[in-house]
């Protein structure tokens, strides 16, 4: 039951990454590195966000340059169902079925860290390292064998050359098997794994240190303080109050090094415990690295924690008390999970193609856009035929232009600020139409006609709000927006043409656009009904308007 709600809830996330634009980051993934050849990505690192394993794999895979969501996430999704495999071998291996299931469910539970992974980038293939390492290291200190050990380091060097940050995980774990294990076969494959990393970033070692002091002076990292391994915890494991996660933190660390020496499985959860430590550890030191960077530690500390306390209650002399204390804890993820799928809602991190939908429908082609910053993105997903400037001028004064940008808000607040776009906006006498994302907000903004109509409500609990009378619309309208001034979210919208009541809406954050290109002239209905957080009517507001 465990693993079939996580399960669930990890399918419910994979449709929602197939069918959602890609976000800036992979765009520049994607033109910057994979779309270039291997070539180009296995020499050239100037930014780190040229994962290189990821965009190696990538650009020698059929349709490198797609955009199209699937195809572009393609090796994260082929890297997380690889996670949920080695779930599933581990538990067949070592028949600890119950503690597979929780820590599929602690992974599976975390809508951030399988968005995360699923995204065009390489952290899909760090949590698949991660997971792998895992399993790898319980099956060496239970055989000895050192085919586990090379594994790892096969890993380690695998993963570091995904993302350089993963050293600090696979190495200090190579690191302390060997201070368990002081055989010198263990010592040269850690060495190996050292010298394959070096060789592996030979053609961009000087490029990696130049980005590497660049980085260094960027004022926007996540772990200044150990308030940032809490935030981690917050967003990509436990959802509580940094109490709470210090909690969690805390009986993780104490569980794993609790199990008593004699238990097989007690040498490979301090290593692995070691590992984590010294990787946050790093995060604190370096203090620069983005909080993503955490994805691969938590499938580490997540499986430390639940084995180390199913070694723990085994040790419990009272049996029925230990497997009440199991059911209780299955019931209780199971739950989670369950609930995940219940209420289960995306909204991606950046939805491109919304805010394409929204201009297509609500301005005509007459319009042209200016992208501002970021919101070049929006080329991908525009209806041909736009025209695109650099600057608005008095276009956008006199109505002719579209500005398109993206706030970028971020999980701690604002990383950058965007003063060109904030200046023209404040210095306008626009309306603002907003499409929202989970860490960056997508915003336009588009001065209205002299005349034109401008509905705007914002309508306190409980109010119900109706415009006096009716607005006018020129039968040749291409659609009709109205305007609030917050988002309405997951409002229900009906709109009604005479007796058609089947008039296709856009929710797009604080706006409703329904598209009435080829329409005949009659009386408008748009009706739109907010609701609170358990579905009941919160307020409804209804536009009259006549087509003609």
């Amino acid at each position: 039951m465990v693993a079939a709600t996580a399960l669930a809830h990890v399918a419910l996330l994979f449709h929602a990454l197939a069918t959602t634009s890609l976000t800036t980051d992979e765009f520049g993934t994607i033109f910057s590195y994979s779309a270039k050849g291997p070539l180009h990505v296995a020499t050239h690192y100037n930014a780190p966000k040229n994962h290189i394993l990821f965009n190696l794999l990538n650009s020698i895979l059929p349709g490198r340059e797609s955009i199209e969501p699937l195809r572009a996430r393609i090796l994260s999704y082929l890297a997380t169902i690889g996670v949920i495999g080695t779930m599933g071998i581990f538990a067949v291996r070592t028949r600890r079925y119950l503690e597979s299931a929780l820590w599929m469910a602690a992974w599976a539970g975390s809508a951030a860290l399988i968005e995360m992974s699923l995204l065009a980038r390489g952290y899909g293939l760090l949590c698949l390292a991660a997971a792998l390492s895992c399993a790898c290291t319980v099956a060496f200190f239970q055989t000895r064998r050192l085919g586990w050990c090379i594994a790892l380091g096969g890993l380690t060097a695998l993963g570091t050359y995904t993302v350089p940050g993963y050293l600090f995980f696979g190495g200090t774990l190579l690191l302390s098997i060997w201070l368990l294990d002081r055989r010198w076969p263990v010592f040269l494959v850690g060495v190996g794994a050292a010298a394959s990393v070096l060789l592996l970033y030979a053609p961009v070692l000087t490029q990696l240190f130049h980005e590497t002091h660049e980085f260094a002076d960027k004022p926007q990292g996540d772990f200044q303080s150990v308030e940032g391994i809490f935030r981690a915890l917050r967003v990509y494991g436990f959802t509580g109050p940094s109490w709470q996660s210090l909690l969690l933190f805390a009986g993780a660390c104490l569980s794993s090094f609790a199990v008593p020496p004699g238990r097989p499985v007690a040498p490979a959860l301090r290593a692995l415990m070691t590992a984590t430590l010294a990787f946050f550890g790093a995060m604190l030191f370096l203090q620069t690295p983005p909080l993503r960077m955490a994805t691969c530690a938590m499938l580490p500390l997540a499986f430390c924690a639940v084995m180390a306390a199913g070694e723990l209650l085994r040790l419990f002399p009272a049996r029925p008390i230990v497997r009440l204390a199991a059911i209780a804890a299955a019931l209780w993820f199971g739950a989670r999970s369950a609930t995940a799928v219940a209420h289960f809602s995306y909204t991606p991190i950046e939805n491109w193609s919304l805010a394409a939908a929204a201009i297509d429908a609500a301005f005509p082609t007459t319009v042209s856009i200016d992208y501002g910053n970021s919101g070049k993105y929006l080329s991908y997903y525009l209806a041909p035929g736009r025209a695109v400037v650099k600057s608005a001028g008095t276009d956008f004064e006199e109505s002719r232009t579209l500005i398109v940008d993206a706030h970028r808000i971020w999980a701690n607040g604002a990383r950058n600020d965007a003063r060109d776009f904030e200046a023209r906006r404040a210095s306008s006498r626009g309306v603002e139409l907003g499409v929202p994302g989970s860490i960056r907000v997508i915003a336009m903004n588009y001065a209205m006609p002299p005349g034109a109509q401008r509905p705007a409500l914002a309508p306190s609990p409980g109010a119900r709000g109706k415009f006096a009378g009716t607005f006018a619309i020129s039968a040749s309208a291409h659609s009709v927006v109205v305007f609030f001034d917050r988002a309405i979210g997951d409002a229900k919208v009906t709109a009604a043409l005479g007796t058609d009541r089947s008039l296709t809406s856009l929710i797009a954050g604080n706006a409703v656009i329904v598209p009435l290109a080829g329409k005949p002239a009659g009386d408008l209905h748009i009706e739109v009904r907010t609701h609170d957080s358990q579905a009941r009517p919160v307020a409804t507001l209804v536009v009259p308007g006549q087509l003609r």
